[in-house]
């Protein structure tokens, strides 16, 4: 299965898969070609490489995350350049960010996605929910592999990982709809 990024191939070894990395615009012949079954991917994405006309099934989980992954994205200004701009500009950046930016970017990412999934309705594609029990069991058997790159993370970067991981899952929790 293609994944984007390292979080992928914890999840898909974890759940006896290959995790293969490749860059986004390498799918398509991946798939054409048979070198992979499946990719994580968003929507989004999806219908620009047209991955619709190349698949039939599209999985999602049951429950408030439908995903099997998330990227984070972060919108950061060095403090001191922050710290030396006139009030008026501090303003302007201030009612700009913080929680506003961060539910326009939640409500943009939503709609972003309908083009993707509406056109792989189209194609006749399906889509299978798996169950809340059998999200449960994958959830059990990816801990002990979260746990292992926590830990690894949290040796090589310097902080606490599993704080930071516990946090964004308290969030998810919290804001999931």
């Amino acid at each position: 299965i293609r994944t984007p990024n390292r979080g992928g191939s914890v999840f898909l070894r974890a759940v006896g898969a290959t995790a293969v990395g490749a860059p986004v615009p390498e799918v398509p012949q991946m798939l054409s070609k048979g070198v992979v079954d499946g990719a994580l991917l968003p929507y989004e994405i999806a219908r620009p490489l047209k991955v619709h006309e190349l698949v039939k099934y599209h999985s999602e989980f049951a429950g408030p995350q439908p995903r099997i992954g998330t990227t984070v994205f972060l919108f950061a200004m060095n403090k001191q350049k922050y710290e030396s701009l006139p009030p008026d500009l501090k303003k302007v950046i201030d009612a700009n960010s913080g929680r506003r930016i961060a539910e326009m970017a939640g409500r943009n990412w939503d709609e972003i996605e309908k083009p993707g999934k509406d056109a792989a309705q189209k194609a006749g594609n399906h889509f299978p929910v798996m169950p809340a029990a059998e999200v449960e069991r994958v959830r059990a058997a990816v801990k002990p592999e979260i746990d292992k790159f926590l830990k690894e993370a949290s040796s090589n970067a310097g902080f606490d990982a599993r704080a930071l991981y516990t946090e964004v899952q308290a969030m998810i929790q919290k804001y999931a709809k």
